[in-house]
C-alpha cells in the first residue's frame, strides 16, 4: 500500500505533534513536507523492531516549497532533485531507518532536507531547532553532478543535531550548508545576494559511516562564518 497520505496528514496536524511510527515498511510515493512547528516522529527502538521509511519518488522533477511569513509567500524554494521529506519547521526523528534504494528516476535525490532562511525585515528566523538521533539512512546515492545539496541529508539552518545515526550508502551523507541571510526581494538560488550568518548550534557526533568510495561523510558548503558548528566522535 501508499502510505505517503497517511504520513502527510500526520505532519499536517496540529494536534498530536509525536507521531509513533510501529514497526514495519513504509512505502512514500511523493515529498513529505512538515511545516508545523514541535513535530516529533519516532519508531520503536531497535530491540522492538524497525520502522523504515521506503521512499519510491517515480517523477523525477524537482520538489519546491513555498516560504511564507505572516501568511504572505516569500518566494519558492526548489531543490535540484526529488526529496524525502523536507522540514521548514522544528523537527525531531528517532529511530527511523530512512531507504533510497526504490529511488527510481534519477541520481539526484535527497533523503531527509532541513530548509530555513532567514528574512530581512521579518520576523523568519534560521532556526531549525530540530535533530535526528539513532536514525539509519542507506540506499542514498552519488550526485551524477556532485550537487552541493544532493545527499542523505541536506540542512540548511541553526540548531540542527545530528547524533547517533548510521549511513550507508555511495552518496555524500551529511551537507551543512551555510545559511545566508536574504530579503523579500532576493533569490535563493543566489549565494552572493544578502549577508551570511553561518551556524549556531549545529552538532554532528556520534555517527557512524560505511560509504562507498569516492562518497563523502560530512560536506561543508555555502559562505562560511561559523558561529557554533561541532563535528566529533563520528567514525
Amino acid at each position: 500500500t501508499d502510505d505517503t497520505a497517511a504520513f502527510q496528514a500526520a505532519l499536517d496536524s496540529t494536534t498530536y505533534k509525536e507521531i509513533y511510527v510501529p514497526p514495519g515498511t513504509y512505502k512514500i510515493t511523493g515529498t513529505l513536507y512538515n511545516t508545523v512547528a514541535g513535530k516529533k516522529l519516532f519508531g520503536p527502538g531497535p530491540a522492538a523492531g524497525i520502522a523504515e521509511l521506503k521512499f519510491r519518488l517515480a517523477s523525477a522533477s524537482a520538489a519546491s516549497a513555498d516560504v511564507s511569513v505572516d501568511g504572505n509567500t516569500i518566494y519558492t524554494k526548489t531543490a535540484p532533485g526529488p526529496v524525502g521529506i523536507w522540514c521548514q519547521k522544528e523537527c525531531r526523528f528517532f529511530d527511523l531507518t530512512f531507504s533510497g534504494a526504490d529511488f527510481t528516476q534519477s541520481t539526484e535525490a535527497t533523503l531527509v532536507r532541513f530548509d530555513k532562511t532567514i528574512i530581512e525585515g521579518t520576523s523568519d528566523e534560521a532556526d531549525m531547532d530540530s535533530s535526528l538521533d539513532n536514525c539509519n539512512f542507506d540506499g542514498y546515492k552519488k550526485s551524477a553532478s556532485s550537487n552541493d545539496q544532493v545527499g542523505a541529508i541536506y540542512y540548511h539552518g541553526r540548531n540542527i543535531e545530528v547524533t547517533g545515526c548510521s549511513f550507508t550508502g555511495d552518496g555524500t551523507s551529511i551537507i551543512v550548508d551555510f545559511p545566508n541571510q536574504l530579503s523579500a526581494d532576493q533569490s535563493y538560488t543566489n549565494p552572493n545576494q544578502g549577508g551570511f550568518y553561518g551556524h549556531r548550534k549545529n552538532r554532528i557526533y556520534n555517527n557512524l559511516f560505511h560509504i562507498g568510495a569516492g562518497a563523502r561523510a560530512i560536506h561543508l558548503t555555502g559562505r562560511v562564518a561559523n558561529r557554533g558548528l561541532q563535528i566529533l566522535g563520528n567514525m
